[in-house]
């Protein structure tokens, strides 16, 4: 474990850094938000993406005001929050509805659709059949909008690479990329960006450490998906933005390049994807 004062330290030296998917809204930071995004801002972050989760947190993520980082919000169904829904099979129509979807996303004035996807882990409760309806579901509003797609897969990359297929070519991100050289091409081929979090920084990530170099420069994105996925080395087990620039160290050891290059060219990058006129705009007032 890296010593906590020296591993802040090492953080606050990048500028103009972007956390692409950021649960900055979640109840892990009710207590202390202010702090953290203080922290964050500290650190060199200057605006995180808040992906969706639920309906309930759309409303949630659409209503929270920051000081310091601007934020935008995206409208999704996780697999996992649809899987532990009291009515799975309600709860599945409501997020298939593509009318409502895109009602949700004007109305809470979304840049992005998801996260969505297909996760292996929650099969016993929530059906592959049935999340591939609710993902491709997310697919063709994100198509009709213009909007990004927050890809959230976890074991069915085969089954979700498939889905996807038809609908290229793609804009997005696959969150959280662990996945080895040959399935992150598959996912570039098809137009959508990688994202890497604490996963590629822990010294058993071997697919994930293959994969970081090979990805195009203008297809690099990063993020903490805070409060989950401290990196290694994190001083607490409670992720959070301030921690970025562990990702970006990483990558730019990996890819042989200097950390201020992967800040800049992933900040660019999400901008691109996710901003509009390539700004994310204004951090937002309390």
């Amino acid at each position: 474990m890296l010593d906590g004062r020296l591993f802040a330290v090492r953080c606050t030296e990048l500028d103009a850094l972007i956390d692409a998917h950021c649960h900055l809204d979640f109840e892990a930071f009710d207590a202390d938000r202010a702090t953290v995004v203080a922290r964050a801002k500290a650190a060199g972050v200057e605006a995180v993406v808040i992906p969706g989760v639920s309906p309930a947190q759309w409303r949630r993520a659409a209503a929270l005001r920051i000081e310091g980082v601007s934020a935008l919000v995206a409208v999704g169904w996780h697999p996992e929050y649809l899987a532990s829904a009291s009515d799975v099979p309600e709860a599945a129509d409501e997020a298939a509805d593509e009318a409502a979807l895109t009602d949700a996303a004007t109305r809470f004035g979304a840049a992005a659709i998801g996260e969505c996807g297909l996760d292996r882990r929650v099969e016993d409760r929530f059906p592959l059949s049935r999340q591939r309806e609710v993902f491709e579901a997310h697919v063709r509003v994100a198509r009709a909008l213009a909007l990004p797609l927050v890809l959230h897969v976890v074991r069915r990359d085969r089954a979700a690479l498939d889905l996807l297929a038809p609908f290229a070519p793609l804009r997005g991100m696959v969150h959280g990329f662990v996945g080895a050289p040959e399935v992150a091409r598959e996912y570039l081929a098809l137009g959508l960006h990688l994202s890497f979090g604490g996963g590629v920084t822990r010294p058993g990530a071997r697919r994930a450490r293959a994969s970081a170099p090979i990805v195009p420069d203008d297809r690099l994105l990063v993020e903490t998906d805070a409060p989950d996925q401290a990196p290694w080395g994190a001083p607490s087990e409670r992720n959070e933005p301030a921690f970025l620039g562990r990702i970006v160290a990483e990558l730019a050891r990996l890819r042989g390049t200097s950390e201020d290059a992967v800040a800049k060219q992933t900040a660019a990058n999400a901008r691109a994807l996710f901003g509009t006129g390539g700004s994310l705009g204004p951090p937002r007032r309390a």
